[in-house]
């Protein structure tokens, strides 16, 4: 939820910064009318578009290494959890036959 919570917001970021950029092309282009100015204006245009349709992606693999990070820790955690077991298993059932050869 927190995800979807924090790409809303950067979407909504990005629109804001679409807005303000389309705001000043337009005070450029009147103020400029030349071929260069223009070419320079697409360019600016072409810049922010892509790096609004990188954004999600950027989010998602950040997301995704996290997941990645938390996976990698879980399985670490487990495996150590798991030889824990093992060894206190291991030594309850060496303490058990122990016990049995001496009552006998």
């Amino acid at each position: 939820m927190e995800a979807l919570e924090g790409q809303a917001q950067s979407t909504r970021v990005l629109m804001e910064e679409l807005g303000q950029h389309a705001r000043k092309q337009q005070e450029v282009l009147q103020r400029m009318t030349s071929q260069e100015a223009f070419q320079k204006v697409a360019q600016e245009s072409m810049e922010r578009y892509l790096n609004f349709l990188r954004s999600p992606m950027t989010y998602y693999q950040q997301a995704l290494e996290a997941a990645q990070t938390a996976t990698r820790q879980g399985l670490e955690n487990f495996q150590k959890a798991s030889e824990s077991f093992q060894k206190a298993a291991q030594q309850g059932l060496e303490n058990f036959q122990k016990t049995t050869r001496h009552q006998q």
